[in-house]
């Protein structure tokens, strides 16, 4: 029975290996199984390409036989099979994709684990007034006059934590990354800050004068305290919120706001911290306290979401208090 060019399935003809003579032909509505022999590939009798059969699921075409040879042969054959690849390799991509995913979290375990535990917070992050300014380009500037001057004096703290990771550290490579992001912050980071005081009229020396905010004081002290206090481990936990948060925010920005780097005033903010530069430092920095926290229980790891959560909670503080320009 010759198929209905109307209908949705197709006649099949299977070659038998040794004569080429067709033993069979199948004939269904939602399939279609092609098994050629290497002699009728060879006599050119079936498009050329490797593979004696091969299954496609789920693909309609109508009217497509010709005669050649004295034999039907199916015109778009090559066009199932490219489809066919494709849809294998799109299978092969996502199951890699898939494999790296699940061999990035076993890597970032500790990290992803204290992300889970914060992440209502770091998503409220992104909808806060002071972060959708920045975003779109409509923050008053006496805001981030006032967030800049308050997040410089941070700084400053902030690298006095590192500097603690450097005294604390129980080898040379822990030393190293501490000390190095000390340099970071000094030479790099405030450097993002030096560019915004000078273009609104602010020196260093007013800068460094002014008075610290409470929400600023209490966060800072915070984390010195852990640094003070406790080990390697929790000192990089204290810092992770902050460093990955700002990587978080700057690009969630780009993702709603494309343009968002490209802002006269606010677009050096957002590529400072969207930049492969500050990922590849936080990636060390990941690196790091994964390494320090790898033979950690239970009991530990729960007071490392607690350190993270509070300086979650700080961060989120650290927003209110550039909105409202809180003293």
């Amino acid at each position: 029975m010759e198929p209905d060019p109307d209908n949705a399935g197709v006649g099949i003809k299977r070659i038998h290996p040794d004569t080429d003579s067709t033993v069979s032909r199948l004939y269904t509505g939602s399939a279609y199984i092609f098994m050629f022999s290497t002699k009728a590939v060879q006599k050119q009798q079936v498009p050329s390409f490797e593979g004696t059969c091969f299954f496609v699921k789920s693909i309609r075409i109508r009217g497509f036989f010709t005669e050649v040879n004295g034999i039907k042969e199916i015109s778009k054959i090559k066009e199932i099979h490219e489809i066919n690849e494709i849809n294998e390799t799109n299978k092969i991509n996502k199951s890699n994709g898939i494999e790296k995913e699940q061999e990035m979290n076993e890597q970032r375990k500790v990290t992803q684990r204290l992300l889970d535990s914060s992440r209502d917070l770091w998503d409220a992050y992104l909808e806060h007034p002071f972060v959708q300014g920045i975003a779109d380009g409509t923050l008053d500037q006496e805001k981030f006059r006032f967030y800049m001057v308050q997040d410089y004096l941070y700084l400053i703290e902030y690298a006095k934590v590192f500097a603690l990771g450097v005294a604390k550290a129980g080898d040379l490579e822990s030393m190293r990354l501490f000390a190095g992001y000390v340099k970071q912050i000094l030479d790099g980071e405030m450097d993002i800050h030096r560019g915004y005081m000078a273009r609104l009229g602010i020196s260093l020396a007013d800068a460094e004068r002014a008075q610290t905010a409470l929400d600023n004081r209490s966060y800072t002290a915070y984390m010195l305290q852990v640094g003070y206090e406790e080990g390697p481990a929790e000192i990089a936990v204290s810092i992770l919120s902050c460093a990955l948060s700002y990587e978080h925010i700057a690009r969630r920005m780009l993702e709603k706001y494309p343009e968002a780097d490209r802002h006269p005033f606010y677009g050096e903010w957002v590529t400072g911290y969207a930049c492969e530069e500050y990922h590849e430092a936080n990636e060390e920095l990941i690196a790091l306290t994964e390494r320090l926290c790898e033979n950690m229980n239970e009991q530990q790891l729960r007071h490392l979401e607690e350190i993270f959560h509070i300086c979650s909670r700080y961060e989120m503080s650290f927003w209110d208090m550039a909105w409202e320009i809180r003293g």
